[in-house]
Formats: structure tokens, sequence, C-alpha cells
């Protein structure tokens, strides 16, 4: 998906096709506003790319959600704005694995701006801007720059 407006959904883009098969999706250049959830992925593996984009306005703004282990999400943001959502970024799990990498990024005005459940993570390259959220904007760890 390339160049692309999406505005006024349930979902902007959702990766899910509840089965082991994993999916790929790239998403460049694009812009996600009052959708439900912005950029979303659950109940599948899955592994997604969202650069040069903005998401805002929405409920949860980039989103990794997992129920099994043999079912991984990915998902890695690079050089995004991720702005006036009720969640920025948000990743959680009930039994499997779902990561979010963000790298180049700017994350502020959202209620959480980043979001953790059970073993989800949200991994920084160290070099995002994160600020004035209300709640939640602590990265779960720093992944270095190679």
């Amino acid at each position: 998906m390339n160049n692309c407006e999406v505005r006024n959904n349930g979902y902007g883009v959702r990766n899910s096709t509840n089965s082991g098969t994993n999916t790929n999706t790239v998403i460049e250049n694009s812009r996600f506003e009052y959708n439900v959830d912005g950029v979303y992925s659950s109940f599948s593996a899955a592994s997604i790319s969202l650069r040069n984009s903005v998401v805002t306005n929405s409920d949860i703004g980039v989103g990794a959600g997992s129920v099994f282990q043999t079912q991984p999400v990915m998902i890695v943001v690079d050089t995004c704005t991720i702005a006036h959502n009720s969640r920025g970024i948000a990743a959680g799990t009930a039994g499997g694995i779902a990561n979010i990498y963000v790298t180049n990024s700017t994350i502020y005005h959202n209620v959480d701006g980043i979001w953790l459940n059970a073993a989800g993570t949200i991994q920084s390259y160290g070099n995002n801007r994160v600020t004035a959220n209300t709640n939640s904007s602590t990265f779960s760890g720093t992944v270095p720059l190679q």
C-alpha cells in the first residue's frame, strides 16, 4: 500500500487471517485518520512494515495482538507520526508473541503513548521522539542501531 489516505473506517488496515499462514504487509507514505484502529494485526502470523506515514485520531494508532505462540506478530514502524490517538502504539498477547519495533518516529499527544499488555513488547531503536502523552510513554526496551 503506497500513497493512500484511509479515514473513517473500523480499521484503516487490519492484517488478520485467523490461521498460522504468515502474511506480509508493506505500507508507505500513507495517512490513517479517524479509524477505530489505524494499523492493526491480530489472530494470525503477520509482519507489517509501516514507513513514512501518519496515524492520527484513532482508538489504537498502531497495534499488535497475538494469541498463539505459533502465530507471532511483528510490526516495524519507521519515520512515522503517531498522534492524537487513545493509544498511540499498543502490543498485547494472550499467550502469543506480539513485538513492535519503532525507529525515527514521533509519538505525541496520545492518551497512552505506548501501551503494553501481558507479554507484548514495544522496542525502540533509541532515536524516537516521545512527548506530551497523558500516560504510558515508556518503551519496553531498546534495540541497538546497527
